[in-house]
């Protein structure tokens, strides 16, 4: 309003990014907040800053308009995109506002990372708007085709079918009346899966070569497409309603996993007799497996001989088969958790949130979208998770909801279920589980005090105990005076990130779980870490003092000393080169390197691996480093294929076996690693949070 307050109702309990846009001005970094169920948080203040605006063209070798092309704004204070938006007919775009600094305009294509071959402009944001600067797409190109018979159909990429090729995730077109469409831009030089699907299950897929211009006269040819239906039942034989089956194709080189849902696979709900009707299928062999309304994954029962497991049945579909009557067997969801919360004196505590969440198991959840071979190829046959499978499998795996790292319940990949109210007598019982382990979360007083338990058996009965929250009081100083902006991040039970300003250096961070914590605190002198444990009903004081952030510069090209474009620039802290679980700070997102192959990293003084990779290709630098107090510039680096690593050589004694299982186990983890053991089979995996 007038005064600058706001409130945000109806919010969903978590871990809340809060930021704040206006025409000319923006906050710098989100403000991180957990929210309990029920919970009013007052006092959260978010600082604005002036911030302007750049605008622009895109255009084609020739001076033409480039429509459609993403165009990524990297700014000097922080590697991740500070802005993205496609151009739009004419290629004009607009990114902002942005705070004044120095931004590195590249094009971005349909790819998250800036392409190679393109231009890159570098502009000053000072004081005011830019306009007029001109950014060159070279060679993107747009598929131009029809559907026959001409029909209404949505074209759409076959992400199963797409491994390494540079496509939006979520790619898709609607036909127009005649059955034509255009679906693009694409980098030149790729093989682009197409697929065309119409409302009453007809199917075409075609592969599209593009070169360096628009191709024109793609034709997608429909047919009578292969369906499934059937019913899920539980162990008594009474239907399951509001499940979903999920089908996703055997032999797929990319799998997209949102949240928890494989959205490259085709999906059904199933209705209240338990029935379920998958159509559009082409034929060929498919993973099915089922996940009750609450996003839960349901374990199969007798007969299947997945029995006890949520790995997936094999099912195999001749070409415009139409198959019915498949009967899906599943464990009964009758089992339930009982028990009472008391508060921190042991009394019963009335009216307090419980939230159950099916204990999560990074492992499981990779293993349902693994991919082996059928033992026998018959329906229902169990596939071994430990067989090796075809190592070029992408697996991409997204989760925007903040609930896996909250700490406050919701389920996360796991689904998520409505709580319960605890009565007069503290008691509360939670119906309608399947057997299992559960993580239990009480919430009460407004937020006031939590308790947690984690791997409960289902027909336990349990005490949650309620622990009151307390708050870390801090002051912040540079060269012994008080530091009067800085921002606060805290990782542990809980994340939580504030900005503090003209507050003498002081800050007051409330209702945190007790535990142990990671503590830093950023500003523009510098940054400093350090260890904390909270102890539960007492504040916890402490000061920092901001440390200045040396630089590591650096050059990176290949062997024949062309640069290398828009590698992934990573510190890893893990200095051990024969361990490839990578680490660093999950609020930055790593820097790139520019189009001359150059790169700068802030960082705190200490031993490193100095680590490069490029998307969709692999490791091209490992490299021990030590960082002083004062810039480091490593000068030249020339990078190695990933195949022809030198850690690869020394250990490539005709061994390539044990080599492609260490290299598929180079896990960049953006966020808080559940399980960092490497899955069952050979996996690249980026888990980004």
């Amino acid at each position: 309003d007038e005064n600058g307050r706001y409130r945000i109702r109806g919010a969903r309990a978590g871990t809340l990014s809060l930021s704040a846009v206006a025409e000319n001005a923006r906050t710098r970094d989100p403000v991180i907040v957990p929210l309990s169920i029920a919970e009013s948080i007052d006092g959260v203040d978010l600082f604005v800053e002036s911030a302007y605006s750049i605008s622009g063209q895109v255009v084609t070798p020739s001076k033409g308009p480039a429509s459609g092309v993403t165009i990524i704004a990297i700014g000097d204070d922080g590697p991740e995109p500070a802005a993205t938006q496609s151009s739009l007919d004419d290629g004009r775009f607009t990114l902002g506002p942005l705070p004044p600094g120095s931004y590195r305009l590249t094009v971005g294509g349909s790819s998250p990372h800036p392409l190679q071959k393109h231009s890159a402009v570098t502009v000053e944001l000072v004081d005011a708007d830019i306009d007029g600067v001109e950014l060159t797409a070279k060679s993107l190109v747009t598929i131009h085709g029809r559907v026959e018979p001409a029909a209404d159909a949505e074209i759409s990429i076959a992400h199963e079918r797409g491994h390494g090729v540079q496509i939006p995730l979520m790619a898709a077109t609607q036909t127009k009346s005649d059955g034509t469409f255009s679906l693009g831009p694409f980098e030149p030089g790729q093989t682009i899966p197409l697929r065309a699907i119409t409302a009453n299950g007809k199917v075409g897929d075609t592969m599209v070569s593009v070169g360096q211009r628009d191709v024109s006269g793609v034709v997608i040819s429909l047919q009578e497409a292969a369906s499934l239906s059937g019913s899920v039942v539980d162990e008594a034989g009474k239907a399951v309603a509001g499940a979903t089956i999920t089908l996703s194709a055997k032999g797929a080189t990319r799998t997209i996993i949102i949240n928890g849902n494989q959205v490259s696979a085709r999906r059904s709900v199933t209705s209240a007799d338990g029935g379920f009707s998958v159509a559009g299928l082409t034929g060929g062999d498919y993973r099915l497996s089922i996940k009750n309304e609450h996003g839960e994954a349901l374990h199969w029962a007798k007969p299947s001989k997945q029995v006890g497991t949520t790995l997936p049945i094999d099912i195999s579909l001749a070409d415009h088969e139409n198959r019915s009557g498949l009967r899906l067997h599943v464990e009964s969801t009758n089992e339930s958790i009982a028990g009472v919360v008391v508060d921190s004196d042991g009394r019963p505590a009335r009216d307090v949130f419980v939230t159950v969440s099916p204990t999560f198991n990074l492992n499981e959840m990779l293993a349902r979208s693994s991919v082996s071979a059928p033992p026998n190829g018959k329906i229902g046959s169990p596939r071994d998770p430990r067989k090796s499978k075809d190592d070029s499998e992408e697996v991409v795996m997204i989760s925007s909801d903040g609930d896996s790292d909250s700490g406050l319940g919701g389920g996360g990949l796991g689904g998520s279920r409505p709580p319960v109210v605890t009565d007069g007598k503290g008691r509360f019982r939670v119906d309608g589980l399947r057997r299992g382990q559960y993580d239990i979360t009480a919430e009460g007083a407004r937020g006031s005090a939590r308790g947690a338990m984690t791997k409960v058996e289902t027909g336990s009965e349990v005490q949650l105990k309620l622990i009151p929250l307390t708050k870390l009081l801090g002051m912040v100083s540079f060269e012994g005076k008080p530091v009067d902006d800085f921002t606060v991040t805290l990782r542990g039970p809980l994340k939580v990130s504030r900005r503090f300003k003209q507050s003498g250096g002081r800050f007051t961070i409330g209702r945190l779980d007790p535990g142990d914590y990671t503590v830093e605190v950023r500003g523009n002198q510098g940054r400093t870490s350090r260890p904390v444990t909270i102890v539960a009903g007492k504040p916890t004081s402490i000061q920092f003092t901001l440390m200045g952030q040396p630089n590591v510069r650096g050059k990176l090209v290949d062997a024949s000393g062309a640069p290398v474009v828009g590698a992934i620039i990573i510190l890893n802290p893990n200095t051990d080169p024969n361990n490839t679980n990578i680490l660093f700070d999950s609020d930055q997102t790593p820097p790139l390197s520019a189009a001359d192959g150059s790169f700068v990293v802030a960082t705190l003084p200490g031993k490193y691996l100095l680590m490069a990779i490029v998307p969709g290709s692999g490791l091209i630098l490992n490299q021990p480093i030590t960082v002083g107090t004062a810039d480091k510039n490593l000068g030249t680096i020339t990078t190695t294929s990933p195949e022809n690593s030198e850690q690869d050589k020394k250990q490539d004694k005709g061994n390539s076996q044990e080599r492609q299982r260490r290299n598929s186990q180079v896990v960049p983890s953006f966020g808080t690693a559940k399980d960092s053991s490497p899955p069952a089979g050979s996996r690249r995996q980026a888990s980004i949070d």
